[in-house]
């Protein structure tokens, strides 16, 4: 690894991606220029969020400040704090490094087959909205679930679980687990949450099922940090009583610049404010052609695969940048699969 800062700087390896960090920059600025994708939100080594791991090179003490020793041994350190010396290789976080317990605090039914679970982290956890965790059974089988809430607003994280017959994790979740019992977690992970850094993007969410759960977090939280372009959110449902959420959008809509649009595949003709589609599916088609300017969006997709398949080839053929378009495919095709993220059993 080279000690000498060549013009421009250092040479920080990440995800197997060259990044070029400036003599007077963090690295955790460097990969935000640069666009890579990583968590952070206070940027100033209190909430930890932005923790990386250094496979390669040399870590400035103060970006390892305060942090445990075993993390610090394991290589793990802050990138917000963190003004290279020397050319680095970085690796993201090993899941089984972050491992925590958290206490049901609530159990409340939000549809005849959806739970919400209200989780009180024995020790504090920042997360960002949109982000999922993996719920760990004892018997070590583990299944993923977005986070709805969003840190530093909501006192509890906020996890929607759908019943599934014949799941292994959610009847667990949703028919055994008591109020007060504790639930050991691992995460949070993923990179489908709000970008302060362009205020004036449009923001397109779309998203069928539980797949609502961490679009209503994003709302929220771009919302809460006075995200300048538009929000659109739709959610779609086989049923109106899927759109569990309904009634709590179209209130944050009429009192917000939140856009929201509902649709179900059974139409109720006396309920004007959900909308028919043909399919779950369909509603990519509806958001693609009513949003304007979509070519320039942000957009977050989380629900049934097919609906995700559909946005990823409409996203292509209106030349969206693969970037801007992040998706939770929530079904593998595993019959016993309870709902999480594509690749995330």
């Amino acid at each position: 690894m080279s000690t000498t800062a060549s013009a421009g700087g250092f040479i920080v390896t990440y995800g197997g991606i060259r990044y070029r960090v400036r003599a007077d920059e963090t690295l955790l600025a460097a990969f935000q220029r640069q666009g890579a994708a990583i968590a952070f939100s206070c940027e100033q080594g209190s909430c930890r969020l932005c923790i990386q791991r250094c496979a390669e090179g040399t870590v400035p003490a103060e970006a390892r400040r305060d942090l445990d020793a075993a993390l610090i041994e394991k290589g793990y350190f802050l990138p917000c704090l963190c003004r290279p010396t020397g050319d680095m290789t970085v690796e993201a976080s090993r899941l089984e490094d972050f491992c925590f317990n958290a206490v049901v605090v609530e159990k409340r039914r939000l549809a005849p087959d959806v739970m919400r679970l209200l989780l009180e982290p024995v020790l504090e956890v920042a997360y960002r909205a949109g982000q999922f965790v993996n719920v760990v059974r004892p018997d070590g089988l583990a299944r993923s679930y977005s986070l709805a809430s969003v840190y530093g607003d909501d006192p509890y994280l906020e996890l929607h679980v759908q019943r599934l017959p014949g799941g292994v994790v959610s009847p667990w979740l949703c028919d055994e687990i008591r109020e007060g019992d504790e639930l050991k977690l691992q995460g949070p992970l993923g990179d489908s949450f709000y970008v302060p850094a362009e205020p004036e993007r449009p923001l397109v969410l779309l998203g069928s099922g539980t797949g609502i759960a961490p679009l209503y977090g994003i709302a929220k939280d771009a919302l809460r940090q006075k995200h300048a372009g538009p929000i659109y959110l739709f959610h779609v449902a086989t049923e109106r009583r899927g759109l569990y959420l309904h009634e709590d959008l179209t209130r944050l809509g009429k009192r917000s610049r939140l856009e929201y649009r509902a649709y179900a595949q059974a139409s109720d003709p006396s309920d004007p404010s959900v909308g028919h589609v043909a399919d779950k599916a369909a509603l990519a088609d509806t958001v693609f052609a009513e949003v304007p300017n979509i070519r320039a969006a942000r957009i977050h997709v989380a629900g049934q695969r097919r609906l995700v398949e559909r946005c990823r080839r409409l996203a292509r053929d209106h030349d969206v940048a693969p970037a801007r378009l992040l998706t939770d495919s929530f079904d593998s095709g595993v019959l016993d699969q309870d709902r999480g993220p594509l690749g995330r059993p």
